[in-house]
């Protein structure tokens, strides 16, 4: 079981989390990065951005390094649980300012003033097959609007367009097992982990706030809003999707073999060399 963490205690380690985010910014570079209307996320005080979610969590590794040096403020995100059993693993995640998903510890970080980053969907959107790209699989997910709704924190919804495109696809249905991240009933998609270089879109939605829970209510009414919130915002954040994908394109899907390679290279060169090893 994931222990309670008193977040009230964490301080994060800034060092290592601007250390890591340079070091990992090379994948931002990588697929060309953009984040459209960045403004709308606030310099300070509670948000909830909620996103779509990929295969190996790449859109994670691209999008929060570029957040984080964008906007100046350190992403909390919301991680697998399972990842967080693992001794090591969660050290460094809570050292780099993430914390087990549940509902309880995401409340009190935005009662802290914290932005927080979660997947509603979780791994069951990342898992999506090639003709299920673009589209959510949250599965009825509320636990976001129910935390949004407790907090009084606003949502901002975030489409990713572009992650569901970088693996090539073998097999357009389930086919590997997911047993070790805790899904027993999912299986993925067979694919090559070798992730061509796509542009990547991020577009930022208008800030949603959360419906005013009436005084006295009880905690089906509460669920009830929450149930009417949560579809409010997966509908939007669809719209997005959408789209985003309907002006992808042009000059942002023209980008030569040639010119993929040599970038990523030359991004990965520059963040090696910003590595202490190559400093000392």
């Amino acid at each position: 079981m994931t222990k309670d963490v008193d977040v009230r205690d964490f301080t994060g380690d800034e060092s290592l989390i601007r250390a890591v985010y340079g070091l990992t910014r090379w994948v931002s570079r990588y697929f060309d990065v953009k984040i459209h209307d960045l403004d709308r996320i606030p310099s300070e005080g509670a948000a909830l951005l909620v996103s779509n979610h990929a295969l190996m969590a790449v859109d994670t590794w691209a999008f929060l390094p570029e957040l984080f040096f964008q906007h100046g403020r350190v992403p909390r995100g919301m991680g697998l649980r399972a990842l967080f059993e693992l001794p090591y693993v969660e050290k460094f995640l809570r050292d780099m300012g993430m914390e087990a998903g549940n509902r309880a510890t995401a409340v009190e970080m935005l009662r802290r003033g914290e932005m927080v980053v979660t997947y509603p969907g979780g791994a069951r959107d990342a898992l999506k097959t090639r003709a299920e790209r673009f589209n959510l699989k949250w599965d009825g997910r509320r636990g976001f609007a129910y935390v949004a709704i407790q907090s009084g924190a606003p949502v901002i919804p975030i489409a990713g367009v572009g992650p569901d495109e970088c693996f090539p696809m073998l097999l357009d249905r389930g086919f590997i097992p997911c047993d070790r991240i805790g899904m027993q009933s999912h299986k993925a998609p067979l694919f090559i982990p070798l992730a061509r270089r796509v542009p990547f879109d991020f577009y930022v939605g208008s800030p949603m706030e959360p419906p005013a829970v009436p005084e006295g209510a009880a905690e089906e009414d509460v669920i009830a809003l929450a149930d009417a919130f949560a579809m409010e915002v997966r509908e939007r954040t669809q719209d997005l999707l959408r789209e985003g994908h309907a002006h992808y394109g042009g000059a942002r899907r023209r980008t030569s073999r040639r010119e993929s390679v040599r970038r990523g290279l030359s991004a990965l060169g520059s963040a090696l060399r910003r590595t202490p090893h190559s400093q000392n």
